[in-house]
């Protein structure tokens, strides 16, 4: 986005097939570790929602997501950022977390089943960005409009609600609208006539 709608930047891509998003990859450390790092004072509870809004906004953005392998579990690496040089016991999976962090696999899933889903995640050129995505920030909360006309959805208009505070907030949406996901996971399956 900041490549078509930032005006006054000097644009890198010539479309958003060219740009990958991601917030973790194999140099530096890990979203989580970062996380661990950033919010000390944080409960593990609010660290996995932080962490889900990470991989929410990767999944939902304009352009190609990268989820770095592990990053559905919570992946660490002890804390270490560049670990070229380091062993097994560091770089390697923890496949345990599997298990553990189940809760977050299963949201990325759902991420990913959606951003598959629906067209507007999809967009392929800069002027129809320019055109259906807007943004309103709500004291700290952002709103993510993508108004677009996805016929094999049979929807005009998709919102995503990013709040990183430690607020909860309140939208009032007409009946038209249908909650699919929330911090929780999937809400619904099957199409809606409009999704939040």
């Amino acid at each position: 986005i900041g490549n078509t709608l930032m005006d006054g930047y000097d644009y890198i891509y010539n479309n958003p097939n060219h740009s990958i998003n991601y917030v973790e990859c194999h140099d530096n450390q890990t979203s989580w570790d970062k996380l661990k790092d950033c919010c000390k004072d944080s409960v593990r509870e609010v660290r996995l929602a932080k962490h889900k809004l990470l991989l929410a906004s990767v999944m939902f953005a304009q352009g190609i997501p990268f989820i770095h392998s592990g990053q559905e579990f919570c992946r660490t690496k002890l804390q270490y950022s560049n670990t070229y040089n380091k062993p097994d016991t560091i770089n390697g999976m923890d496949w345990a977390r599997r298990c553990n962090y189940n809760q977050i696999v299963e949201y990325t899933k759902a991420c990913i089943a959606i951003r598959k889903q629906f067209e507007a995640f999809k967009l392929n050129d800069c002027e129809t960005i320019k055109k259906e995505v807007s943004f309103v920030e709500h004291d700290n909360v952002l709103e993510y409009i993508i108004r677009h006309d996805d016929q094999v959805n049979n929807i005009s208009e998709v919102k995503i609600i990013f709040n990183p505070t430690s607020v909860q907030k309140y939208f009032n949406y007409d009946d038209s609208y249908n909650i699919i996901l929330d911090e929780k996971g999937l809400i619904t399956n099957g199409l809606c006539s409009k999704v939040i």
